[in-house]
């Protein structure tokens, strides 16, 4: 068990001065570093004012020497009573709906309630965030919502970013809602007690029609560019208790799922430290996706956002490197230093402020800091594009909606395999048919079973499969070769304008063999060249074999 400072601070002096009901202890630290004291204690009792502060200040100099003293308030309790001055009331509820609760609540984890994990849920709320614009947060999101609604979930896509809106325009939607969130927020914000909304919730959100997706993907647009949303997004609180516990995102959180019982809640935050931005991230999200430019800007900007967010415990963070303009290993070994930087920040950063034994998984919830980082590269069509998605770019954002994917599995196998009756209804109906990889004529629906790694297989950057023997790798191999229809559709689509050939495999009887691969690589080093330049070459060769290629006739072709 590691306790931080601030717990041991407090326990020190209750320790030594509080013995009794009557007597009480509050310590609070600002954020600026001011240690403020309100001590209760009979051991005042007979001792003049300069003696107890002198006796507090002896006290927090030995304990926590780096603080200055702030506020010491110290009274025997017959004063407190006389003062009319009251222990604090820590609330168990209390949730920091601005920067400044969560930087304060931060600072002071000496105060806050040992509260339960929060159980996850469907629909999961996932936030792009940025702390500076420029690095493809809302062109991500499209890409991410379309593969997830491609994969037949249903989405909602919000647009938050109030003060600078354009995920309906990126969408390029045909029929357009007649209100927004703004229109939404703001009628349940000024609305007087008892009278009923006009704008519903069904009036704020459009569908996006994407051909031949298994699911669905709905837009909350901000609202219609006017003087009307100007006046209005300046008027708005985010902020804003309505019925005396509930907020705007509450209420609208409730009605959306009502309504569409959507899987997954996507948003887009507006930029930087403001209250919208602080709705996104600590009012509505389960799941912070950061997007960064790989620079000292943005390192130091994320770096503050990640001591504010330190004390929720319950929001999972994961970070994407966007544009980056080198992709190359210089490039990219800036980006694994930016990265292992900032979850070495959220490690000592959880170390610090909460009680964790060996055991708690806290820290789970965060990108692994031996995980290849999460990079999109500086892209030419998301550069002069008007409109997303983009289908010959999606595969870039794979590995974003294999995140949100995961984890929604996950939480949907739980809810399922935390019933016991359940759990044996499941394992009693299940039937194994006997399958053989090895057997070209085997059903390959029977023997091929789709799982996480198949995205990864789907990826334009994966290159090689390897693996032990009797891990797959043979039927993956007949599959793409021998039932291109089972692989188009456990591929959700994504392979109907790919052509597949075999390179050397046996579905390709002449081939290389490894005495010719020993030659080949030799006259390659002997002449400078690369083995990717050789499997272009190959490339070429094999789709010319399978007359994919045609050269005209009488003319010499270099290749």
């Amino acid at each position: 068990m590691q306790e931080n400072w601030q717990v041991l601070l407090k326990q020190n002096i209750k320790n030594q001065f509080v013995q009794n009901s009557q007597e009480w202890i509050d310590v609070n630290i600002s954020t600026s570093g001011l240690l403020n004291l309100t001590l209760v204690s009979n051991s005042f009792f007979r001792v003049s004012i300069p003696q107890r502060k002198e006796q507090i200040s002896s006290l927090l100099k030995s304990q926590v020497p780096h603080l200055s003293p702030g506020f010491l308030s110290l009274y025997t309790p017959q004063e407190a009573e006389s003062l009319n001055i009251l222990p604090p009331q820590i609330s168990e509820t209390f949730s920091p709906s601005t920067w400044q609760d969560l930087a304060i609540q931060a600072a002071n984890p000496q105060n806050q309630p040992q509260l339960p994990q929060k159980e996850p849920s469907i629909p999961r709320t996932v936030t792009f965030y940025s702390f500076k614009g420029g690095v493809g947060r809302t062109t991500a999101l499209t890409h991410v919502a379309s593969i997830l609604a491609m994969r037949g979930r249903k989405v909602v896509a919000i647009d938050l970013d109030l003060e600078a809106p354009g995920l309906s325009t990126a969408f390029n939607l045909k029929e357009q809602s007649k209100y927004g969130i703004v229109d939404y927020f703001y009628e349940r914000s000024y609305l007087p007690e008892g009278i009923e909304p006009s704008i519903l919730i069904t009036d704020i959100f459009s569908e996006v029609r994407i051909p031949n997706a298994k699911g669905r993907l709905f837009v909350v647009p901000a609202g219609y560019l006017s003087l009307d949303y100007v006046s209005k997004v300046d008027d708005l609180h985010a902020t804003t208790v309505i019925d005396g516990d509930k907020n705007l995102w509450s209420i609208f959180k409730q009605e959306i799922q009502e309504q569409l019982k959507p899987d997954i809640i996507l948003i887009d935050s507006r930029t930087g430290i403001n209250q919208w931005g602080a709705l996104s991230l600590i009012q509505a999200a389960d799941e912070a996706i950061i997007f960064l430019f790989p620079n000292e800007q943005n390192k130091q900007g994320i770096e503050l956002l990640l001591e504010s967010l330190q004390s929720l415990k319950n929001l999972s963070i994961n970070f994407v490197f966007s544009p980056v303009p080198d992709a190359k290993k210089s490039g990219l070994d800036k980006v694994k230093k930016i990265s292992n930087f900032l979850l070495e920040r959220i490690k000592n950063g959880t170390d610090e402020n909460y009680d964790t034994d060996e055991n708690d998984s806290n820290t789970s919830k965060y990108q692994p800091e031996n995980d290849e980082p999460l990079v999109v590269p500086y892209l030419e069509p998301i550069a002069s594009a008007d409109n997303y998605p983009i289908p010959e770019i999606q595969d870039y954002y794979s590995k974003i909606a294999n995140l949100i994917d995961e984890k929604n599995d996950e939480i949907q196998r739980s809810s399922v395999l935390n019933i016991v009756e359940q759990r044996w209804q499941i394992i009693e109906s299940l039937e194994f048919p006997e399958v053989n990889a090895a057997d070209q004529k085997q059903d390959l629906s029977l023997l091929f079973q789709r799982t996480t790694d198949f995205e990864k297989f789907l990826d334009d950057t994966t290159c090689l499969i390897r693996g032990k023997k009797g891990t797959g790798k043979t039927a993956l191999y007949w599959l793409f070769l021998k039932h291109q229809e089972l692989a188009q559709k456990l591929a959700h689509r994504r392979l109907y304008n790919t052509v597949f050939l075999s390179g050397h495999g046996r579905f390709q009887e002449s081939r290389p063999t490894r005495d010719e691969f020993q030659i080949i690589h030799q006259n390659l080093q002997k002449k400078n060249g690369t083995w990717e330049a050789f499997w272009r070459a190959y490339l070429l060769f094999r789709c010319y074999q399978e007359k994919l290629l045609k050269f005209p006739r009488g003319k010499r072709r270099k290749v």
